[in-house]
């Protein structure tokens, strides 16, 4: 498997732990495979006998454990490698296949969850932004009408100069985070890592 840039924490040694979770493992023991044209749920191809539900997902789990194998991979490298061996060739395809697909699930998962929340951060500092941006204006507006002839004034032309620095400055902050916020909604849908076997 050759794994996406990322995040640093998620090396390859990360991904071999990732590939060896029983909760990938739980997923696989839920679905169905075909074999021979037959389709047949995990639970009942393997025949596994159990008193619930949650117990024969508990077995299935650690026979998967005894299937899949996650070998070194070479040094330096974005690769992870991962087998099945089962006695059904389409059997351990189905399963290596169903881990790489959850690999991508989760991939997904993680990245647009941390842009969403970028996102929602970005979104409130926004909304707070625009708010003081507007408050500035306002204060110009209600200045510049109680104060028609301010250029007369050394005072009231020094606090147009204030205000006006005010609604710049705020002007640069709303603009800012506006092109924030469409990069990390773009972000948030494009940047999705994908892994390839």
């Amino acid at each position: 498997i050759s794994l996406p840039g990322g995040s640093p924490s998620q090396t390859p040694a990360f991904y071999q732990a990732l590939l060896k979770s029983r909760v990938l493992f739980a997923e696989i023991a839920r679905d169905s495979l075909e074999v021979d044209g037959r389709l047949a749920s995990f639970l009942d191809f393997f025949e596994i006998t159990g008193e619930t539900e949650k117990v024969r997902i508990e077995e299935a789990v650690d026979i998967l454990g005894g299937i899949v194998g996650t070998p070194n991979p070479p040094r330096n490298t974005q690769l992870v490698s991962v087998t099945a061996a089962t006695e059904w060739p389409e059997v351990s395809l189905f399963i290596v296949s169903a881990l790489v697909e959850a690999l991508n699930r989760y991939n997904m998962s993680v990245v647009q969850g941390q842009a969403g929340a970028e996102r929602r951060f970005v979104e409130g500092r926004l909304a707070l932004a625009s708010t003081r941006l507007r408050a500035a204006e306002d204060d110009l507006e209600s200045f510049l009408r109680n104060n028609r002839q301010f250029d007369r004034s050394p005072e009231l032309s020094f606090q147009r100069e204030r205000l006006e620095r005010s609604i710049g400055l705020r002007q640069g902050v709303f603009t800012s985070l506006t092109q924030m916020f469409e990069d990390v909604r773009i972000r948030e849908v494009r940047d999705i890592p994908v892994i390839s076997m």
